[in-house]
């Protein structure tokens, strides 16, 4: 039985993609790899402390930007979807490094204006730099998308 459209709120004809389940897939892919990449900086506490992020939470970050909203496959239907996620997969995991680059520079920045921080903060900068991942270190990342 073919999935409702999420769009246009009625039944998908055959062929067409369920765009909801398109982004999960997305969203699914893109948390696997940075888990894969950068798994000493998530914890299973959604409380955990910087630099140090929750991939639920992670998720739900990505879920509520706009950025997620911009995945559509238009035009295409079931044939080459897993191709076309794969590649969109491809496409939020490069802007996400390109934030979390971003973030380190504004960090660094940041450090030269107003003094190095306190020692928890210089805590956290220690292991985001020696893992390569500073999106823990600040709220609301995921609205630089």
């Amino acid at each position: 039985e073919p999935k409702k459209a999420v769009k246009r709120g009625k039944r998908a004809k055959e062929g067409e993609v369920d765009v909801a389940a398109f982004r999960r897939a997305v969203l699914e892919g893109v948390a696997e790899k940075l888990l894969s990449s950068y798994g000493d900086m998530f914890k299973d506490s959604q409380r955990c402390k910087p630099p140090h992020c929750n991939i639920d939470l992670l998720r739900d970050d990505l879920f509520q930007s706009r950025f997620i909203s911009e995945l559509v496959p238009e035009g295409l239907g079931k044939k080459g979807l897993a191709e076309e996620t794969q590649r969109q997969v491809a496409v939020a995991l490069e802007r996400i490094l390109q934030v979390n680059q971003q973030l380190c520079q504004e960090e660094l920045a940041g450090q030269q204006k107003s003094g190095p921080g306190g020692k928890a903060y210089q805590a956290a900068w220690t292991k985001a730099q020696a893992n390569g991942f500073y999106l823990g270190l600040r709220k609301g990342w995921a609205d630089l998308l």
